[in-house]
């Protein structure tokens, strides 16, 4: 191991040791650099050193730094500076083991060259300099070097750091700040490790990564700048870990053109524009990131983007949590998107994806908003308490909305309007206030299998001249109407289970309602008014407070092959209510027993069918507890339906089967009080205000009247109805 020698000063015409020693700087660092042997450790007394050419260190071993008594008062013991531009870097260090500590270094006269460039292999360190360089670049890295920077500031310069071809720097616990370009940038193939620095004031981005650069950039303060926090771009794969952007900034991360960078554990905080954008075919890991309070988006995905986020957090954002424009795409996992002030998801312009378990919670516009041909899978969300709606779908989207919670809305639960279209299965639609699910314009979905229960406003509420089909969904107790179909919609609505309110069709309004099963404790089971003309085959109504069926005003339609009762029981096995039985309705049994049969009668309450009905007993358990229930169908006045093949069983003297307020009608059956227990038709008049049960004249008009109507022969001469085939019957008792 060398001896050191005692430290003397050095002139002008200083010559090289023999042996290795500490020599004292008071002059030139550069002849003293070119002059010195390697390992040799170069002391600049303080003070200030103009340099009139460029430094080149290549000897190993080669320290450079100032006095230690300069050092013990707190700042850099020597200041360098060059005299004129130069076409090369001030300083170039292309060996190993080089140090340079304790120094503030300005290089004022460059143009477009750096102040300390790092080459070839070298590993040199940079601890606890200051260095600027106005016109140029901080410190560059270059070849294959691994240096070290630490504790030291980066400022005033073009670019703060540049790594580029295949080097990779540390750089630690060091501040880089006020730069016109970018604090950092790493380019080609650069890589390296960047922890725990602070950058602020980058022109273009505090952090620029680009041309397949593969950076780690850890546990970093950036801002606030007039740029970006982080740009990454050109097929860059740089690591984000640990980072936080916060103070004023643009955009927050900005990533395109086939970047595919990894981002995880970062805060974004405060972006004047958006928290994360992403656009030019982007891709990349976004994970348990958290962004906030940006003033457009919180993350925004755009041409093309295909990303994957993963338990991220979204929110208080100005504009929306997530969006997606212009064909986007991604995956989108576990996420939290939550009171940010339009929606918590939006998909803009033929955008789509997959999002699965995410929690989209009290944004103050949407949970989620599709639009404008776009499409999209969303399953197992949870979306609750979205001011506006849970989800609103509008402009040809078509969505596909699978086992979600759409919960807690003040207004509504899902939305479509303007030919959206899309398909919605085995949701839980909860609660919503206004209304469950709104159907308007032209919008026709598809909802199947889904759960729509509690909404003090209704189930479905189809509006304009609306479509959809509804099969196979659960209608539970919801206010007003479970389903209300409006103005010139036209569902189709089948094979659904629907308790608690009814059915209302008003307005001009079509549709089909096949195959249901309407347990009504309010009015009616089904209500159809206005100029309503639906089609209502093989339904299932029981326990309406005043009839089945009811039809007002000009409604008309076709009304055939239902079973209208005054008790159901809920545990009945739904699947054999829906078999398909050529010409007739099916009936559950009422009177408990597990057994089966076809073509008879299962109760003793109910009359004996045709040969075209078959009656089912149910394999559920029944219900002990007869409950009284009202009429089977009500007509008003000026109503057109074609009423053909329903049974209507256990009507009562204060719910009769079919109820009319057409007084002529009476003249054209008689008005014998009395009724036999196997009436054919009841009628109430509206003069009747005790409900008498008016009944046919004698057997024999009655034997005629019963022909007739099985025959198809018989017609209300006053309004032109025919009914075709009814069975009506049940528990009537003789008139007063």
């Amino acid at each position: 191991m060398s001896t050191q020698s005692t430290p003397r000063n050095v002139s002008d015409t200083y010559h090289p040791p023999t042996e290795v020693e500490t020599v004292v700087v008071i002059s030139s660092l550069r002849r003293a650099v070119r002059n010195a042997p390697p390992h040799t450790k170069i002391v600049l007394a303080p003070g200030t050193y103009v340099e009139n050419a460029p430094i080149v260190i290549s000897q190993p071993g080669l320290t450079i730094c100032a006095s230690h008594e300069a050092v013990e008062e707190g700042r850099c013991g020597a200041y360098i500076c060059s005299s004129f531009e130069f076409e090369s870097p001030f300083f170039r260090i292309t060996a190993n083991s080089v140090t340079i500590s304790d120094l503030e270094i300005h290089y004022n006269e460059a143009r477009l060259q750096s102040c300390i460039l790092i080459a070839e292999q070298s590993d040199a360190r940079i601890d606890k300099c200051i260095i600027s360089c106005p016109a140029g670049t901080g410190i560059v890295f270059s070849g294959d070097s691994r240096a070290h920077i630490s504790q030291s500031t980066v400022k005033n310069c073009m670019t703060g750091i540049y790594a580029h071809e295949n080097s990779t720097p540390t750089v630690e616990r060091s501040a880089i700040f006020d730069c016109r370009d970018s604090c950092v940038r790493v380019f080609e193939r650069g890589a390296g490790l960047f922890s725990e620095n602070l950058l602020r004031g980058g022109g273009e981005a505090c952090i620029c990564a680009h041309g397949e650069a593969s950076s780690t950039f850890r546990n970093n303060q950036l801002g606030p700048t007039q740029g970006c926090g982080i740009m990454i771009f050109d097929r860059s794969k740089a690591c984000f870990d640990e980072n936080e952007i916060s103070g004023h900034h643009g955009n927050g991360i900005q990533a395109g053109d086939d970047a595919e960078p990894v981002v995880k554990n970062n805060k974004i905080l405060g972006s004047q524009g958006t928290g994360i954008v992403l656009y030019g075919r982007a891709r990349g890991l976004f994970v348990r990131n958290e962004v906030a309070q940006s003033q457009l988006a919180c993350v925004a995905i755009r041409d093309e983007a295909e990303p994957f986020f993963s338990k991220n957090i979204m929110r208080d954002g100005c504009g929306s949590g997530l969006v997606l424009l212009e064909a986007s795409s991604g995956i989108f996992d576990g996420n939290q998107m939550l009171g940010n002030a339009f929606a918590g998801i939006g998909l803009q312009d033929r955008a789509h994806g997959l999002f699965d378990h995410n929690v989209i919670n009290n944004n103050q516009g949407y949970g989620v908003w599709v639009q404008d041909a776009s499409t999209g899978t969303f399953q197992h969300n949870e979306i609750s308490s979205n001011i506006n709606a849970g989800v609103s779908v509008g402009n040809s989207a078509a969505p596909c909305m699978l086992e979600n919670i759409i919960r807690d809305a003040p207004h509504i639960g899902i939305m479509l309007r303007d030919q959206a279209t899309g398909e919605y299965k085995n949701n839980s639609i909860v609660n919503n206030k206004v209304t469950n699910i709104l159907l308007r314009n032209t919008s026709c979905g598809t909802f199947v299998g889904n759960l729509v229960a509690d909404s003090p406003g209704g189930g479905i509420v189809c509006r304009d001249s609306s479509a959809g089909a509804f099969s196979k969904n659960r209608f539970l107790e919801n206010g007003r109407a479970n389903i209300a179909v409006f103005e010139s919609s036209r569902p189709c609505i089948t094979d659904n289970i629907i308790i608690g309110s009814g059915f209302w069709i008003t307005g001009n309004a079509r549709g089909l309602l096949r195959r249901n099963w309407i347990r009504c404790q309010g009015l009616a089971g089904v209500r159809i008014s206005g100029h309503a003309e639906p089609i209502m085959e093989n339904n299932v109504i029981g326990e309406s407070g005043v009839a089945g069926i009811v039809l007002e005003e000009s409604a008309s339609g076709s009304i055939s092959q239902n079973v209208v009762c005054s008790s159901l029981d809920a545990t009945v096995n739904l699947s054999l209510w829906w078999n398909d039985v050529s010409g007739g309705n099916l009936l559950p049994d009422r009177t408990g027993s597990d057994d089966s049969s076809s073509g008879s009668s299962g109760s003793s309450t109910c009359p004996k069918a045709k040969s075209k009905w078959r009656f089912l007993r149910s394999r559920g358990k029944s219900s002990k507890e007869k409950k009284e229930g009202g009429g089977g169908i009500v007509e008003g006045k000026g109503t057109k339906s074609r009423i053909s093949d329903n049974l209507i069983h256990n009507a009562s003297e204060n719910a009769p089967g079919v109820q009319f307020s057409i007084p002529r009608l009476i003249s054209a059956i008689g008005s014998v009080q009395g009724m036999s227990q196997d009436a054919v038709v009841f009628i109430k008049t509206p003069e009747d205000k005790g409900a008498r049960i008016i009944g046919t004249p004698s057997p024999i008009r009655k034997k005629n009247m019963r022909q007739q109507l099985e025959e198809g022969t018989w017609q209300d001469t006053h309004q032109g109805k025919l009914f075709e085939r009814s069975v009506i019957g049940g528990e009537a008792q003789a008139g007063g």
